[in-house]
């Protein structure tokens, strides 16, 4: 993901620091970013509430934490659960929770 983020901001003349990390461990100090944003993040991730934690824990005061899930009952989470059972491996052990 992140050598197509790279090639990507390249073909947009877009200058990009990218870094890897874990979610519940991220590599940034304490309040860090003004905004942080996590899309069909949560549902990949064992432990959420650490990986919550740590997004709050980078933010600055006042600062925002945009959130993209994929609900549990929803027709997405309902087709990513079909490609896991059908042996797509970034589906498989998704976990779609509830608002």
């Amino acid at each position: 993901m992140l050598k197509a983020a790279q090639a990507r901001a390249l073909e947009e003349g877009i200058t990009l620091a990218l870094e890897q990390g874990e979610a519940g461990a991220l590599p940034f100090p304490d309040v860090a970013f003004d905004r942080v944003v996590a899309v069909t993040v949560l549902c990949l991730i064992p432990d959420a509430e650490q990986s919550v934690a740590e997004m709050a824990r980078v933010l600055r005061p006042g600062g925002r934490l945009i959130v993209g899930e994929l609900g549990r009952w929803t027709v997405w989470a309902a087709q990513r659960r079909i490609q896991g059972w059908m042996g797509n491996s970034v589906w498989r052990h998704a976990h779609f929770r509830t608002a």
